[in-house]
C-alpha cells in the first residue's frame, strides 16, 4: 500500500520505488525480530558523538549489506522503516539511484535511523536501529532457527499491549522482557509507540511491546506473566503500563492507569 509521506521519505534517502508484481513471503515483523529480539549482537556500532553520525551510519551499514548480499549492484530489494505507517504498510521494492542517506530519512525521528533492508531471495536482512547513545548495525540470515515463533501462536491475535517509556532502546527493551519470564507458548514485539504525541491516552510512551498467546495458555498464566514483565519494567524505573480486557488483574497495572487518566484530565484542564 503506498503512502506520499513514507515514499517521499524513501526518495529522499535516495532510493526509487519500483513496480511489486509480487510481495515477500517473510513477514517485516519477522526481519525486525532479528535486529531487536533478546541477545542480538550488531555488526557494527556508531557511537552517537562521531563526527557526520548519520553518513558514517550510511556507510557502514552499506559496507555491511552488501558484504551480506542484501545490496548487490544494480538489483532491486526490500525496505522496511518505523515511523508513522509502518505498521499498514509492508515491504517496498526499491533501487539505490542516489546519495545514500537511509539514516537521514527512514526513522520515526529525525536523526534515530530504524529500518530493515533484505535481498530479494528473502535470505538475509541487514538493517539499522537507534539506541541509547549509538545506533547498531545489524546483520542476519533468515534461515536460522531463531526465527522460528512458537508453536500454535497465532500472530493476527493480539492479547496485550505494554506501552513503556525510559527504556533506553528496543534491544534492550526485549532483553529485559526476555529474562523477565520464561513462559513458552508465548510471542512478543516490541516496536516505536506510533501513538506518542497523537493525543492519545499513551501519547507520553516511547515505545510499545505487543504479547501473542497460544490458545493453550490460560487466562490465569497471561496475567501472571504480563504482571512479571510489568514488575520487572518497573523495578528498572520505567514507566510502564499494560492495555488489554484483564489489564485491571495485573498486579500493580490499575493504579498506573488511574494515574496516567489523572494526568491525562490535568492536561486536559491546563488552560496553557
Amino acid at each position: 500500500m503506498s503512502e506520499p509521506g513514507r515514499d517521499e521519505a524513501l526518495s529522499r534517502a535516495g532510493l526509487t520505488l519500483l513496480d511489486e508484481s509480487s510481495s515477500p513471503t517473510v513477514s517485516p515483523m519477522t526481519a525486525w525480530k532479528l535486529l531487536i529480539g533478546a541477545g542480538v549482537t550488531p555488526d557494527s556500532v556508531v557511537p552517537d558523538d562521531s563526527p557526520a553520525l548519520l553518513n558514517k551510519v550510511d556507510e557502514e551499514w552499506l559496507e555491511i549489506a552488501t558484504r551480506a548480499r542484501v545490496i548487490v549492484a544494480d538489483r532491486p530489494f526490500w525496505i522496511h522503516f518505523a515511523g508513522p505507517g509502518a505498521r499498514r504498510q509492508g515491504w517496498r521494492k526499491v533501487m539505490i539511484t542516489g546519495p545514500v542517506q537511509l539514516a537521514e530519512h527512514l526513522g520515526t525521528y529525525a536523526g534515530e535511523p530504524e529500518f530493515v533492508a533484505m535481498d530479494l531471495g528473502e535470505r538475509v536482512v541487514c538493517g539499522v536501529t537507534s539506541e541509547e547513545d549509538e545506533t547498531w548495525i545489524v546483520s542476519a540470515r533468515l534461515d536460522e532457527p531463531p526465527l522460528t515463533v512458537a508453536e500454535d501462536v497465532d500472530l493476527s491475535e493480539l492479547d496485550c499491549k505494554v506501552f513503556v517509556h525510559g527504556a533506553p532502546g528496543r534491544a534492550e527493551l526485549s532483553a529485559w522482557i526476555a529474562g523477565a519470564v520464561d513462559a513458552e507458548g508465548l510471542e512478543f514485539f516490541v516496536d516505536d509507540n506510533e501513538e506518542a504525541g497523537a493525543g492519545s491516552g499513551f501519547l507520553f510512551f516511547d515505545h510499545v511491546c505487543e504479547f501473542y498467546f497460544a490458545p493453550r495458555v490460560s487466562l490465569d498464566d497471561r496475567i501472571r506473566t504480563v504482571s512479571a514483565i510489568l514488575a520487572d519494567l518497573w523495578r528498572r524505573s520505567l514507566s510502564a503500563v499494560a492495555a488489554c480486557d484483564y489489564e485491571e488483574r495485573l498486579l500493580g497495572n490499575e493504579e498506573r492507569l488511574l494515574g496516567k487518566e489523572r494526568s491525562k484530565q490535568t492536561e486536559s484542564s491546563d488552560p496553557m
